[in-house]
This record gives structure tokens, C-alpha cells and sequence, in this order.
């Protein structure tokens, strides 16, 4: 078995950051998830460095792994969160993530959530359908606020009139290359679920 590169063996025992695995086992109750803050401020590096000079934002879908201190870890190198419910905006905030770096996504949005996320001032929604962007739309407007959004369409939206509550960009993808199964593909022109070419507004 290859050790990990941040989980190596020493004299034959497993260790993280200089103290073995038996050593924690001997004052935390077993069975116990390690995790490395070496490894994940490595693996975000590299993230960061990737887009050095662009203005961009690295989020951390708080759904993987929504941890105190793994939030806290990532909130102290910068990073933004992705999040699917008022909770993990709540752990996002505890965590020291600031509202303007967390993304709110998922299906199903209640009202609630919505008005908690437009009160905190998040980044943007990410939109799943018509009916998600008029109901965030009028709630902005009766809270007197302003919601910005992606969302992902199979098809043209009509444009219809709406009140002045959000801010919206707009990146198209006329195709995606994907190394994936094909069933599980989803945003190319041939696909069963989506007939035309994805359409992004971020």
C-alpha cells in the first residue's frame, strides 16, 4: 500500500504532522476522522496558484466535508463556500467565511432560507429554474436588496419584465469535453437531458 503523502509511516507507524496516529488514539476516543491542515492548505495552494492573476474566487462545498475546523482552515486561507442550505451558510459565517465569498446553490430553496441568505448579503444564488429567479427576485425587492445569480438553462428563458433586484452576467458553453461515463453527462449538445448547448449566467 502507498502511504500518503501527508500520512506517512515511521518506523512503522502511520503519523500526521511529526505525531503518530496511536499517539492521538491514546487522548481521542476511537474511532476518530483525521484530518491533515497541511494537506489542505497544500491542496488549496495549488488551486490558488492555478488562477494567480485572475480575479477569481475558490469555494469549498461545504456538502463534502462541513467540519468546524476544516471550514475554519479554509476560511483562514481565503476561500469561499458552496452551500446548499441556511445551515451550511450558518457554518460557513461561524466559521469565519465571509458573506460576500458564499455561494448559495442546491434545489429547493425555501423562502426562509432565501430571505436569511439575501440578509446576509451573500455572493450570489445559483438559480435552478424560472420560478426559483421571480421568487428571489420579489423577495429581494421587498426586502430592498439586490440578488446576484447564475443559472444553469436547457433552453432560452423568454424575457419577461421584472423589477430591478438583481445583477446578472452571462458565460455560454457551446460545448463541454468530459472524460466521464456518458450516461452521467449532462451539457453537451447530444445529451438526453439537455437538447441544446449549457447556458451559465454568473
Amino acid at each position: 500500500m502507498q502511504p500518503l503523502p501527508y500520512f506517512p509511516y515511521v518506523d512503522q507507524h502511520m503519523q500526521v504532522e511529526d505525531v503518530t496516529i496511536g499517539e492521538l488514539a491514546k487522548h481521542i476516543p476511537t474511532p476518530f476522522y483525521c484530518y491533515s491542515a497541511q494537506a489542505i492548505a497544500s491542496n488549496y495552494q495549488r488551486y490558488s496558484d492555478a488562477f494567480a492573476g485572475l480575479d477569481s474566487l475558490i469555494c469549498y462545498a461545504v456538502k463534502a466535508n462541513s467540519n468546524q475546523a476544516i471550514l475554519a482552515t479554509l476560511a483562514q486561507l481565503g476561500a469561499g463556500a458552496d452551500t446548499v442550505s441556511e445551515g451550511e451558510i450558518r457554518r460557513a459565517l461561524a466559521a469565519g467565511i465571509k458573506a460576500e465569498k458564499i455561494v448559495f446553490a442546491g434545489v429547493g430553496k425555501s423562502e426562509q432560507e432565501i430571505r436569511y441568505a439575501l440578509a446576509q448579503g451573500i455572493l450570489q444564488f445559483n438559480v435552478e429554474s424560472e420560478p426559483e429567479l421571480e421568487r428571489i427576485s420579489a423577495l429581494a425587492v421587498e426586502m430592498n436588496t439586490t440578488a446576484a445569480y447564475p443559472f444553469a438553462l436547457t433552453r432560452m428563458l423568454k424575457p419577461k419584465p421584472m423589477q430591478r433586484s438583481l445583477r446578472v452576467w452571462r458565460r455560454i458553453s457551446s460545448a463541454l469535453i468530459s472524460i466521464w461515463h456518458p450516461s452521467f453527462i449532462t451539457r453537451l449538445r447530444h445529451c438526453r437531458v439537455s437538447k441544446s448547448p449549457a447556458w451559465m449566467c454568473i
